[in-house]
């Protein structure tokens, strides 16, 4: 499997293993005109922590930023070259 950043090309990719979407950033918090926030400062500005649940769109959409999630955490490719955001791959507990 040959992954290249769309970025700057480069095939140097990093790994960082997320184990569980509860408190990832890239699970959005809920805001209600209809979208989701994933910045903390953001989600702190509006008050979106106040219902218990802070980050929920995986608990609600089965999906977070980055496309379809399951609660159990991902793995998240970064470019090694200039840090973009590559692919993640769900991790799925049997």
């Amino acid at each position: 499997m040959n992954i290249k950043c769309k970025k700057c090309n480069s095939e140097r990719m990093y790994l960082r293993k997320i184990s569980d979407c509860t408190d990832c950033d890239f699970n959005g918090a809920w805001d209600e005109p209809g979208i989701f926030i994933y910045d903390q400062e953001e989600i702190n500005d509006r008050n979106l922590e106040s219902n218990q649940i802070e980050r929920d769109q995986v608990q609600e959409n089965g999906e977070c930023k980055h496309g379809i999630a399951n609660g159990d955490g991902c793995w998240i490719v970064t470019c090694a070259k200039c840090g973009e955001f590559v692919e993640h791959l769900p991790l799925y507990e049997v």
